[in-house]
C-alpha cells in the first residue's frame, strides 16, 4: 500500500484511548437504536423493512429524539420508569456531548511540535458554536470521557431492559448500586 506520509501526529496512548472512547460510544448509540426500535416495534409489530427504512442513517440525537417521544405517548409505563428511561437519556446524551466535544475539533500539536510524550502533548480546537475556543485535553480527560461514555452504555442497557420487561426498576436500582460499589472497589485497589 502506498503511503502519503500522512500521520495523525497523536501518540500510542493518545489514539488508544480515543479508539475506547470511540467503542463506548458506539455502543451507546447502539443500543439508544435498540430501544427504539423495541419501541417502534411494539406498535407497528415485527416488520423489519419499516424499521430498517425508518432508522437508516438515523443519528443519535434523531434516536433519542424519538424515544423521548414515544416514551411521553406510552401507556406502558409508570411516571417512576418513565423518570428512569428519561434520566438515563438525560445522561448518556452527556456523555455523548463529551465525546463529541473531542471527536468533532480540530486536533493541532502544541508548539513542541510531535513526538512530544508528555499527558498533555495534545491540544483540541472546537470547531462550531466556538470555533475559537482551545481546550486543552490530556490523558485524564479522554480516560474521564471514556469511562462517562461506558457508563451511559451500561444505564442504556438498564433502559433496554426496562422497556422490554426483562427488569423491574427496582433490579435496575439494585444493579446500579452494586456496579458503582464494583467500581468503588476496584478504583480502591488501582491507587493501592
Amino acid at each position: 500500500m502506498h503511503s502519503t506520509g500522512l500521520e495523525s501526529g497523536l501518540d500510542e496512548e493518545h489514539l488508544l484511548a480515543l479508539g475506547r472512547i470511540a467503542y463506548w460510544a458506539s455502543r451507546t448509540e447502539g443500543i439508544l437504536r435498540e430501544i427504539a426500535e423495541y419501541m417502534v416495534r411494539g406498535r407497528i409489530g415485527p416488520r423489519g423493512d419499516v424499521l430498517n427504512t425508518a432508522f437508516r442513517g438515523a443519528g443519535y440525537g434523531e434516536l433519542e429524539g424519538l424515544v423521548l417521544r414515544l416514551v411521553d405517548r406510552a401507556d406502558d409505563y409508570g411516571n417512576p420508569e418513565i423518570k428512569y428511561i428519561k434520566s438515563g437519556l438525560a445522561i448518556a446524551k452527556v456523555a455523548m456531548e463529551m465525546r463529541n466535544t473531542l471527536f468533532h475539533g480540530e486536533w493541532v500539536l502544541p508548539a513542541d511540535g510531535p513526538g512530544i510524550s508528555h499527558p498533555t502533548a495534545v491540544m483540541g480546537k472546537r470547531s462550531g458554536k466556538e470555533p475559537n475556543r482551545s481546550q486543552q485535553f490530556d490523558m485524564a480527560t479522554a480516560d474521564n470521557v471514556s469511562e462517562v461514555v461506558a457508563e451511559a452504555a451500561e444505564i442504556l442497557a438498564g433502559v433496554y431492559l426496562l422497556v422490554d420487561g426483562s427488569a423491574s426498576l427496582e433490579e435496575l436500582h439494585g444493579d446500579q448500586r452494586s456496579t458503582r460499589t464494583e467500581r468503588g472497589r476496584a478504583d480502591e485497589q488501582h491507587r493501592t
